[in-house]
C-alpha cells in the first residue's frame, strides 16, 4: 500500500502544473446546479491571473476550472472590462469592427463541462483577422467543444459551429481548431490550415508601454525651441 501511494505521489507531481492548479480559487463555483454569473472584477481578476501566468487564450479557455460540473456566465459588462484591461487572441474576439464598417460586440461567453458558447449583438460579423490575414464570419451564436489531450500538450477545440473563414472559392466552415507546439491551427475542407504563433493574453496597459519603449527618445518641446530659435538667430 505505501509504495502504491508513492507510486501515484510521483505521478501527480510530474503532471503540468496546469492539470493540479487551476486559476480559479477554491470555492470559486459554489452550487453546480445553476449557472454561475463572473462580475466584471471577478472576470479581470481571473484573466489577470492567466496573463500572470502568461497563458494565451485557448489556455484560458482549457482551465481545468471549465472542464468541472460548473457552468459559468460572463456577461456584456464582464466582457467590456476584460477587452478594456486585456489583449486576447481570439478568432472569435470580444469586439472589433466589421467589414462593412459597423463595431460588434459579443455579448455573452457561456464556459463550462468543456463547452464553449459565444453570443455577439448581430446575426452575422464578417471581419478581417489581421494575425492570421484572413477575413472570418462569425454567427450570432459560436459554439464549440474544448477539450485537452492526456499529455496536455494538445488543446482542441472539436464541433465548432459558425464560424467560418473566406476563401479565393467561398466561403468554408471552421470544423476544428487545435493548438500544438506553441502554434494554432484550423481544419477546414478536409485540411489543416498553416497555424500561426498562439500569443501571451497581455495587459493592455503593458503592451502600449512595449510600444512606446521602442521609439528612441525624443527631445522635449523647450529644447526644440532654443534649437529652432538659435538656428534662426544666431549669436
Amino acid at each position: 500500500m505505501n509504495q502504491a501511494l508513492l507510486i501515484l505521489a510521483a505521478i501527480i507531481l510530474t503532471l503540468p502544473a496546469s492539470a493540479r492548479e487551476s486559476i480559479f480559487p477554491p470555492g470559486f463555483c459554489g452550487d453546480n446546479s445553476v449557472v454561475r454569473e463572473i462580475s466584471s472584477e471577478e472576470a479581470v481578476n481571473l484573466i489577470g491571473e492567466a496573463s500572470r501566468r502568461k497563458l494565451n487564450s485557448l489556455q484560458f479557455l482549457a482551465d481545468p476550472g471549465f472542464a468541472s460540473g460548473c457552468v459559468y456566465n460572463i456577461g456584456p459588462a464582464a466582457l467590456e472590462a476584460i477587452d478594456n484591461a486585456f489583449i486576447m487572441d481570439l478568432a472569435t474576439p470580444l469586439s472589433g469592427k466589421a467589414t462593412n464598417g459597423q463595431v460588434f460586440r459579443m455579448k455573452s461567453m457561456v464556459l463550462g463541462r468543456s463547452k464553449l458558447k459565444m453570443t455577439y449583438d448581430r446575426d452575422r460579423v464578417e471581419y478581417y483577422n489581421k494575425r492570421s490575414d484572413r477575413t472570418l464570419g462569425l454567427g450570432r451564436t459560436v459554439s464549440m467543444e474544448v477539450l485537452v489531450s492526456l499529455d496536455e500538450k494538445t488543446i482542441w477545440l472539436n464541433n465548432v459551429q459558425k464560424l467560418q473563414v473566406s476563401t479565393l472559392i467561398g466561403w468554408y466552415d471552421v470544423e476544428r481548431v487545435r493548438q500544438s507546439d506553441g502554434r494554432i491551427e484550423s481544419y477546414v475542407r478536409n485540411d489543416w490550415r498553416e497555424g500561426i504563433p498562439a500569443t501571451a493574453i497581455v495587459r493592455r496597459a503593458a503592451a502600449s508601454a512595449a510600444r512606446i519603449a521602442v521609439w528612441p527618445a525624443m527631445p522635449s518641446l523647450e529644447l526644440l525651441g532654443r534649437l529652432s530659435r538659435s538656428a534662426v538667430f544666431p549669436r
